[in-house]
């Protein structure tokens, strides 16, 4: 089978507001491996619904879902190269 490009490569996060649970399905290899070593921590908590080729889906409480922002907003913490001085320029 073909691989997936960047794009096709979700990850989605669902729950309602009915149910104390919440469901992940990604593609992300790395994020699938986290996935995996919570659910050995805490079996009685996380559960692989299913896995396939290139998806994997947990259900875990929601009460685990947090949105947290960083400190500093995006447009700041990425200043374009040629915007930023080195030491150097910065001393003179």
């Amino acid at each position: 089978m073909n691989r997936l490009s960047m794009v096709e490569r979700e990850t989605i996060i669902l729950f309602n507001e009915a149910e104390d649970t919440a469901e992940i399905e990604t593609c992300n290899a790395e994020l699938k491996k986290r996935l995996e070593a919570i659910r050995r921590r805490h079996p009685k908590k996380i559960s692989l619904i299913w896995s396939g080729e290139y998806a994997s889906f947990y259900a875990f409480p929601k009460s685990w879902v947090r949105i947290v922002p960083t400190s500093k907003p995006p447009e700041k913490r990425r200043e374009h190269p040629a915007q930023t001085k080195t030491r150097a320029e910065a001393k003179l």
